[in-house]
């Protein structure tokens, strides 16, 4: 009886590629991650406020000195992450991040909130996003986009978080709340961590290809086969990328979208309960939003692919500024801004996250990619540092946000225009040319 054997090659080509269980591993983590501390600590603000009478101001400072703190940890955490991987970068930062968590639930005075704060930080610095995107952008070229938005769909389903967390802080309190959601972090995140591989191996030659292609590519590519380090792990030391315009033109566009987009993220929730929403209102509106990032993330993924990352990141920032002045004039009255804000913020949001990561790769290789990442963070910090203190200070004023939000939207718009100055060729095409 004939058989018919199947060459090796495309046996190699049924195998799912790798690459994506660390894309899945890192959407749920995201989910976790992202979802408790990005979103899910804004409904703490008002308990902190009530509770202990601190001024919105007080608590802003709690924000900014995550902000702070990641920003000037960033250059040292990234370079870790590049020397000792993202697996064990991953399991230090969960485990920190969870520690924060558990301080949170022990806060009593704003010292032990601004200790709480910064150990949050540390942890968001070394894991979870930064070391899973170190990892997806070694393992994928051609469909980078498309990876970084399917693990950013994690993120999305993180705006669920809220609508949880505030459900758990009606039924048993806020300080068992925060104690619960550090122990999900720590159950969940710390073995996600060892999905991870840094970086294909050379024995998996084949799912080096892989990622740069279709199979008929992994059959034709053979010289990539043979040095696959030299497409996946390669780019421009730091002290090269500091010589050149087109990092401080990204530098730039970072500032502007740090200093509109993390108020926006901050405050999203104190601004609808103050608008008139009530919190089961506003945590609902964010469950909203997170389904459509689900969509948006992975389409605008898989678009700019197609079409360009630094296209796509262009058109976010004019997107974003539709989103959040529609946002600042959100209220129960305005209602009909909501589609308006839903679907332009959130396709600013997707593009963004795609684009803000992505673009490092794209321009400067993976070699250092943590490292330069890092560093970009650290020079954001007046941004990242003074706008939550901004939008703090504005409330205390003015006793809403919405003036706060209309100035940082608009200010936001600029970066379309730092990054259309770009003139640098991408990595890729700079390497075919040695």
């Amino acid at each position: 009886m004939n058989q018919q054997l199947i060459p090796p090659n495309q046996a190699e080509d049924k195998k799912l590629f790798y690459g994506w269980y660390i894309v899945g591993a890192g959407a749920v983590s995201n989910l976790f991650t992202i979802g408790i501390l990005a979103w899910g600590l804004g409904i703490f603000v008002e308990e902190f406020r009530s509770e202990f009478g601190w001024s919105i101001k007080a608590i802003a400072l709690g924000f900014s000195i995550r902000s702070f703190e990641t920003g000037l940890l960033s250059p040292f955490t990234g370079y870790l992450i590049d020397r000792i991987g993202a697996r064990k970068a991953t399991v230090l930062g969960t485990s920190l991040m969870a520690v924060g968590l558990f301080l949170f639930s022990q806060v009593n005075s704003l010292s032990t909130y601004y200790l709480a704060s910064a150990t949050l930080a540390l942890g968001q610095s070394v894991g979870g996003l930064p070391s899973f995107t170190r990892a997806v952008m070694n393992w994928f070229q051609k469909k980078r986009g498309q990876a970084i938005g399917l693990m950013n769909t994690g993120n999305a389903l993180g705006y669920f978080a809220p609508l949880v967390m505030a459900s758990l802080l009606a039924a048993v309190g806020w300080r068992e709340t925060l104690f619960i959601s550090g122990l999900v972090i720590l159950v969940v995140g710390v073995p996600l961590a060892f999905v991870v591989r840094d970086k294909p191996e050379s024995s998996e030659n084949h799912t080096t290809v892989s990622s740069l292609g279709s199979a008929s590519q992994k059959r034709t590519n053979q010289t990539l086969v043979a040095s696959p380090q030299k497409d996946l792990d390669s780019g421009m030391e730091v002290r090269e990328v500091l010589r050149v315009p087109a990092f401080y033109l990204m530098l730039l566009a970072a500032g502007v979208e740090g200093f509109s987009h993390g108020p926006w993220v901050t405050f999203n929730i104190p601004h609808m309960q103050t608008s008139g929403f009530s919190l089961q209102a506003a945590t609902t509106i964010v469950g909203i939003y997170g389904l459509l990032q689900i969509v948006l993330r992975y389409g605008v993924g898989v678009l700019s692919d197609r079409i360009g990352r630094r296209r796509i990141y262009i058109s976010s920032y004019l997107f974003q500024t539709v989103g959040i002045i529609s946002f600042a004039f959100l209220s129960p009255e305005n209602i009909w801004l909501a589609p308006i804000y839903l679907i332009t913020q959130g396709i600013s949001h997707a593009a963004i996250v795609i684009g803000r990561d992505s673009i490092v790769a794209d321009y400067f290789g993976t070699k250092r990619y943590s490292t330069i990442r890092g560093l970009r963070q650290a020079l954001l910090l007046p941004a990242t540092f003074l706008a939550p203190l901004f939008m703090g200070a504005l409330f205390d004023i003015r006793g809403n946000y919405r003036l706060g939000y209309i100035i940082v939207a608009i200010i936001g718009a600029t970066g379309s225009i730092w990054l259309s100055l770009i003139r640098r060729p991408q990595w890729e095409s700079l390497e075919r040319e040695v």
